[in-house]
């Protein structure tokens, strides 16, 4: 009865120490941040707020937007969501991942976030359904993230395709969904990089606005230490200006490499730090060129190395074979695609995840255009790929044709020696020794005279 219980008890528990974990951090920080804010600032305490702040986090964390007073946010802080999907993965893996651990612990982790939903003096824009949901869904990345790999239902997947897709059509899987995260990875740095390019250049107009807002020192470390937890959704946002397509901030403001309108922008330091326009044509032709370098550059690699297809041209000593020949391009082809498709795929819900909004009105939407980031980003990648594929066929050609000229070369040069060692007939009369005319001796030798002669 013990062993049937402890899988149900340990899904159980499990959630309540992820939620325990999360939020003590962050409601250690939002009461101290509460009370730097009220003793340099002035004003009254507002320690009391520290809890119901924590769990509206919890839920934020999550893509549970709050309304208090003018003010709605539904930007989630997706530095926040994957430390949380982190955590229940950790959590996991000292625990059971089996199914009923995991109907318990879904279970378990809906209540607990229906009971931060409970807050009244901060309200949600989600109904209680679709606060579940969400939280269902978050809950089930970490867990899935833990159980998948090492579960018995992907051993059944493996093998399946083991017995019913041949292997090549299985590498060339591989190579694709691997050549794909490799690029997301990299767009994504990209965009992590532009960031810092733009806290850099531009973090003097953030210091003015915090002179200008009578802020001091510490008020301003909190609020840059709270503004991280929307670092991956600025990078995203980085991501599109910096490719050429650009982001807003509602109505109020929109920034793109050409051109930057401001409009009644709020007073959020965080705004500061946005970037000005790029007046120079070539560094602009240059930035919205990358996906396609990329692209090019990381399917050239993966046609040509070891670890990729390994595309060479054809041995002038074996036959050609023609079906040979062109799978050996098509499997390439067909990774591609995969590649493309799930780039553009993966990004699109990343751009839309990015967005956001700060408010009503003119602030509603926030964030990027999810379609135009999409197209910037994924099409030029996919550009570079089909030119990767196609200098790949130039290569090979070029390299086959230069194997046949060298093997006839060698030809020519072993059959040589053999045609000077025995020259033909005319040059043997050329050269023959000239006639010497025969001498005959006509004298007459006598027999030798023998004695019974």
């Amino acid at each position: 009865m013990m062993k049937q219980i402890t899988p149900w008890l340990k899904g159980v528990l499990a959630p309540v120490l992820v939620m325990v974990i999360f939020a003590i951090p962050v409601g250690v920080f939002m009461a101290l941040a509460l009370l730097v804010f009220a003793m340099e600032e002035g004003g009254e305490t507002m320690s009391s707020f520290a809890v119901p702040l924590t769990r509206v986090i919890v839920l934020l964390s999550q893509g549970v937007g709050m309304h208090a007073g003018a003010i709605t946010l539904t930007i989630v802080p997706l530095l926040l969501t994957l430390a949380m999907i982190l955590l229940i993965r950790a959590v996991y893996s000292r625990w059971s991942t089996d199914l009923p651990a995991y109907l318990a612990g879904v279970v378990t982790w809906i209540v607990l976030c229906l009971w931060c939903s409970g807050e009244t003096r901060i309200q949600l824009t989600d109904s209680t359904w679709l606060i579940a949901l969400k939280c269902a869904v978050v809950f089930s990345l970490g867990f899935a993230w833990r159980a998948l790999p090492s579960s018995a239902l992907l051993d059944k997947g493996r093998l399946y395709c083991r017995e019913h897709i041949s292997q090549p059509v299985r590498s060339s899987i591989h190579v694709g969904v691997r050549l794909a995260l490799r690029l997301l990875v990299m767009f994504l740095s990209i965009g992590l990089i532009t960031v810092l390019v733009w806290i850099c250049l531009n973090h003097s107009g953030m210091v003015a606005m915090f002179k200008r807002m009578h802020m001091n020192t510490g008020s301003c470390i909190l609020m840059c230490i709270m503004a991280l937890a929307w670092l991956p959704n600025m990078a995203l946002w980085a991501l599109s200006w910096v490719f050429g397509g650009g982001f807003h901030i509602g109505q109020a403001a929109s920034y793109s490499l050409w051109s930057v309108q401001i409009h009644e922008l709020p007073s959020l330091p965080i705004f500061a730090l946005f970037p000005h326009p790029v007046d120079n044509a070539g560094i602009r032709t240059c930035l919205i060129l990358i996906p396609v370098m990329l692209g090019f550059v990381f399917g050239l690699l993966t046609l040509l190395l070891h670890r990729g297809f390994h595309v060479r041209g054809i041995d002038p000593n074996e036959p050609v074979d023609v079906r040979d020949l062109l799978l050996r391009f098509a499997y390439p082809a067909g990774a591609f695609c995969i590649t493309a498709t799930l780039v553009s795929l993966i990004s699109s819900l990343a751009f839309w995840l990015a967005n956001g909004s700060l408010g009503v009105g003119r602030l509603r939407d926030v964030g990027v255009d999810v379609m135009r980031s999409t197209n910037v980003v994924a099409r030029p990648c996919a550009i570079g790929l089909g030119l990767s594929w196609i200098s790949a066929i130039v290569i090979v050609a070029i390299h086959s044709l230069m194997l046949m000229m060298l093997k006839r070369r060698a030809a020519n040069r072993t059959s040589s020696p053999l045609g000077s060692a025995d020259p033909p007939d005319d040059e043997r009369t050329e050269h023959k020794n000239p006639h010497t005319p025969r001498v005959v001796n006509s004298t007459f030798t006598q027999k030798e005279t023998k004695g019974d002669d």
